[in-house]
């Protein structure tokens, strides 16, 4: 197997789901370090992100068959869902940080983590009609939240270790 074929099987079968998974603990780990002001909103932030995960899966599958599995890391050409998942990134940190986490803001982060990354997640394994932004977005949403804890992570340390 040549050294192209392996980075390749590495990107597409480790690294791209270790990061949508890593998304979705994010959004338990934010939930379960809450403080005690905002960790019902947390909570409720990962439940809703699942509930939008379950109207996605059930929107965009046919009832009649199961959806076929496949890995598709096929870029679509579109730079709307990178950008806008670049800039949502940042903004979801920004507002959190800049509202010092009420408990609204944090429900808010959660609800995004887990929404964006099990959408992708299921993107990404089974086809759907929109496999390519879901995935698109999360990936470059996710981008854009270590950008912002590249260049402000004293701040985002000290909000997250209460």
């Amino acid at each position: 197997m040549d050294i192209f074929k392996l980075g390749f099987w590495l990107v597409v079968y480790i690294v791209m789901p270790a990061i949508m998974l890593t998304m979705l603990a994010a959004g338990f780990v934010v939930a379960s370090r809450a403080t005690e002001q905002s960790r019902l909103s947390a909570r409720a932030g990962v439940g809703g992100g699942l509930v939008v995960f379950a109207i996605y899966f059930v929107t965009t599958t046919d009832s009649s068959r199961p959806p076929a599995f496949g890995l598709d890391s096929h870029f679509d050409g579109s730079w709307l869902p990178i950008v806008a998942g670049f800039v949502c990134g940042l903004g979801v940190l920004s507002a959190v940080q800049a509202t010092r986490l009420q408990s609204g803001f944090v429900g808010l982060l959660t609800l995004f983590l887990a929404a964006t990354s099990s959408i992708a997640l299921y993107g990404y394994f089974f086809a759907s009609p929109s496999r390519a932004f879901a995935v698109s977005f999360a990936l470059s949403s996710m981008l854009g939240m270590i950008l912002y804890v590249v260049l402000f992570g004293k701040g985002v340390r000290e909000l997250l270790r209460r």
